[in-house]
């Protein structure tokens, strides 16, 4: 269970920074 949630945290840890960083590219984009 504890090796499950980790892994569970370990997909979604990138998912969610690829996901700001993709917001922060397009208002970047918006601002030039």
């Amino acid at each position: 269970p504890a090796s499950e949630d980790f892994r569970g945290s370990e997909v979604v840890k990138p998912l969610k920074a690829s996901e700001v960083l993709k917001r922060y590219s397009l208002r970047r984009f918006q601002r030039s």
